[in-house]
């Protein structure tokens, strides 16, 4: 199926409509049809493991993949002398996936958990009464 709509959707692609949204329905449906392929794909394959890896670590991803990916990217240009995409492309990702969540799992065993997260708060409830400051613009009150 998503074979189908991929194949409808590059024909589309190729030809030349005269109305420039003509196509969005299809290609909409084309890139529907790809990301249920995947997902079915990747349950087939028992990826589950990975998913869910990658899932747990999706902040640390998020925050730090772009300082990996480049320092990456830069040690295949300037160390490595590669100029071909492919390497890039390959490295980068996984550098850019993997790396910030072995970090985070580095830095919790060592017990650096606050670099990604705020660190939790007590349990005990606090005595709010006295945290209360008064206005600079009001007048103090003795009989508080």
């Amino acid at each position: 199926m998503a074979v189908g709509f991929f194949i409808v959707s590059l024909l589309a692609k190729l030809l030349e409509f005269s109305h420039p949204h003509a196509l969005d329905f299809v290609l909409a449906l084309s890139g529907i049809a790809g990301v249920v392929a995947l997902a079915l794909l990747t349950s087939r394959a028992n990826l589950d493991l990975v998913i869910h890896f990658l899932g747990r670590h999706s902040l640390e991803i998020f925050v730090a993949h772009s300082i990996i990916s480049g320092a990456i990217r830069i040690l295949l240009q300037k160390i490595g002398h590669i100029s071909s995409p492919a390497p890039y492309l390959v490295f980068c990702t996984l550098a850019g996936l993997y790396v910030p969540a072995l970090v985070a799992i580095g830095l919790e065993r060592v017990g650096v958990n606050y670099l990604f997260f705020l660190p939790k708060r007590s349990s005990e409830p606090k005595d709010l009464r006295y945290a209360v400051k008064a206005s600079p613009y009001q007048a103090p009150d003795e009989h508080r």
